[in-house]
């Protein structure tokens, strides 16, 4: 939808419901449905996985094989993320959150490295400049800094909460909070990155 308001330049007030903040309330509602709906499912922890296969593979082939190969390195990474969170983390919802931040972080990393995007956010931005002023980059970029540290704050906080905070009662609610942040946002630099 975000993305949708940037590449038609859509007017006020339709445009106020596909920004901030509006837009994380109706993705939180529908992601909250659909969580209630497949929380009794024992095998629908795969359903984002299976949906990007769907959605996003199919549809590069009519967009440039650069774009494809974008398409293909970012579903790769999510599943490689999601079977290494297996590995250490006891719980699926742990590992889901962990490869839903790694959908934001690798976005994020492919955005700026290959399609010439802009991390808009201070500490992000701050890791990039840093790393791209000592001459540390990767293809010109220094995104590569901040890919390893949100994969290494997302490993250590979903470790955290998994280990000392189980059985807090708000403990679900801040895994699925942590899944629909990395969630949404990696939706839409993916959209970007593969589809504009």
């Amino acid at each position: 939808m975000r993305t949708y308001a940037d590449a038609y330049n859509i007017n006020m007030p339709t445009k106020l419901f596909l920004i901030t903040p509006f837009i994380y309330l109706e993705l939180f509602s529908i992601s909250l449905l659909v969580y209630l709906f497949a929380s009794n499912k024992k095998y629908w922890i795969y359903l984002p996985l299976i949906l990007s296969f769907i959605a996003i593979i199919p549809l590069t082939f009519a967009f440039k094989v650069f774009h494809l190969g974008l398409g293909v390195t970012l579903i790769s990474g999510v599943i490689i993320a999601y079977k290494f969170a297996q590995t250490f983390f006891k719980e699926r919802r742990v590992s889901l959150s962990f490869s839903m931040q790694m959908l934001d972080a690798l976005s994020t990393f492919l955005g700026i490295t290959f399609r010439g995007y802009y991390e808009e956010h201070v500490v992000g931005r701050a890791i990039i400049n840093f790393l791209e002023k000592k001459n540390l980059t990767f293809y010109g970029s220094g995104a590569w800094g901040f890919l390893i540290i949100k994969i290494t704050l997302a490993f250590l906080i979903l470790f955290i909460l998994e280990k000392y905070y189980k059985e807090e009662d708000l403990y679900p609610l801040v895994l699925f909070f942590i899944a629909i942040l990395g969630f949404v946002v990696g939706l839409r630099n993916a959209i970007n990155l593969i589809f504009l």
